[in-house]
């Protein structure tokens, strides 16, 4: 028997919520501080209960980018930005946010290569933050099986490859500060690039 024949999961909220994040931008970690996504938060627990495992569960290797931003320096919250370069002659410059790390759920994804087109607001030259972290022995949902599961239409998100999964730092193997270029080279020199990316 399914998970998702839980009674305590409700699939039209579920299905809404899943949607909802996958719409949401990546950015700096903070989602949450915004939004709540109480179903999935609930899936995420009963999947991580001993449960048989379910064609939408996924085991492994994930990446996420927070990319930075421009701001005038005087504005810099030193709690949550790190100056990322020189500051310019109008007090302008670029940061990059401090990882934020809690146990809630954020989207990564099974590739590291954000420097594909469907990334379409992500800049290839530009410093970004990038997290690589593995589940260790949790299991993340994957949103592009769970559509499938729940019966629903691929999105024009599915090429993101989408995992939800705690920005929980014990789960994290590094944070690098590099561009997606140069990250997709690094790691298509390690072959660590998604299969099917």
């Amino acid at each position: 028997m399914s998970i998702l024949s839980n009674k305590d999961l409700d699939l039209e909220l579920l299905y809404d919520e899943l949607l909802m994040r996958r719409e949401a931008p990546w950015n700096n970690g903070r989602i949450n501080d915004r939004l709540s996504f109480p179903e999935l938060n609930k899936l995420f627990k009963l999947i991580n209960s001993g449960t048989e495992k379910e064609s939408f569960f996924y085991q492994g290797n994930l990446f996420r980018i927070h990319q930075g931003y421009s701001m005038l320096y005087d504005d810099i919250d030193m709690s949550r930005e790190v100056l990322c370069g020189s500051i310019y002659d109008d007090g302008s410059c670029y940061v990059l946010p401090i990882t934020k790390y809690d146990e809630k759920l954020v989207a990564y994804s099974l590739s590291p290569d954000f420097a594909r087109d469907i990334y379409y607001k992500v800049r290839g030259d530009e410093t970004a933050v990038i997290i690589h972290a593995n589940t260790k022995d949790k299991y993340g949902i994957y949103g592009n099986e769970l559509i499938r599961v729940l019966g629903g239409q691929m999105d024009k998100f599915y090429e993101e490859y989408e995992v939800l999964f705690p920005l929980s730092k014990k789960y994290v193997v590094k944070e690098y500060k590099t561009t997606p270029n140069r990250f997709r080279y690094y790691k298509r020199a390690e072959r660590k690039l998604a299969p099917h990316t």
